[in-house]
Order: structure tokens, then sequence, then C-alpha cells
């Protein structure tokens, strides 16, 4: 189950996960919820973590590529960061 709430411009979801979920289950479960999510968050091609979204777990920054298969405990948390690029 989730609850969402808003500070400033930051939308927080608290999410109760399994003792055994990863990032990838999470995020996978977070687009079921909100379809619209899906295109932002995954590569349409290779169904893994966009290279465009950084992802933070408890202040660390991970590697796309890698960040679905790393393991959550009770009390983690997930940062979702669209890389932008331009002037």
């Amino acid at each position: 189950m989730a609850s969402a709430r808003q500070f400033n411009s930051w939308l927080t979801l608290d999410y109760q996960i399994d003792g055994n979920g990863t990032i990838g289950e999470l995020l996978t479960r977070l687009t079921r919820e909100h379809p619209d999510f899906t295109r932002v968050i995954f590569d349409p091609e290779t169904g893994k973590i966009s290279d465009e979204i950084n992802v933070v777990h408890n202040q660390n920054l991970l590697i796309s590529s890698e960040a679905g298969s790393v393991k959550l405990q009770e009390g983690d948390s997930i940062l979702l960061l669209p890389i932008y690029t331009g002037g």
C-alpha cells in the first residue's frame, strides 16, 4: 500500500515492501499503479531502468543498469532523479 505526500515540488511515496524486494520490483509495482511512469523509468528497448534516470538508494548514487537488483530493507529510501541535459 502506498501513501503520498508532497513537500515543495517533491512528491514522496511511502511503500510497504516485502523483506526480499528489490528496487526493480518496487519500480515495476510503481509503474503498474501509475502506467505513465513506465516510459520515464524503464528503457523501452531493454526493459531495464533507463540511463536517463539517476537512482539514489539511501543517499548512494547507483549505476542505473545495476540498480534494479539492489535488495531493499525496511526504512530504505529511493530517490529517482531525471537527468536533464541542455543549456
